[in-house]
């Protein structure tokens, strides 16, 4: 099982975190689209607060023994996700 963090960035009352944990799930993955964020003309200032979001989740998933990966893909098209 992996845990795929779209928009819910919290471990607290996270239903998919509480799923993956209650199947023993130690994958979790983040597709992080900067260019999307762009072309939908996302502040900077937004930009910055998930990846700090990302990192902080990434420390405390770590915690729970959850690897979360972050990979940078233009957009959810699908071409190179994986």
């Amino acid at each position: 099982m992996l845990i795929w963090f779209r928009t819910d960035l919290r471990v607290i009352d996270n239903p998919a975190l509480l799923a993956g944990l209650d199947h023993d799930c130690h994958r979790a993955v983040y597709l992080m689209t900067a260019k999307q964020w762009h072309l939908h003309d996302m502040a900077p200032i937004q930009c910055d607060f998930i990846i700090r979001h990302l990192m902080l989740l990434k420390q405390q998933l770590a915690a729970l023994n959850i690897k979360l990966d972050i990979n940078e893909v233009d957009d959810f098209s699908g071409q190179e996700l994986w």
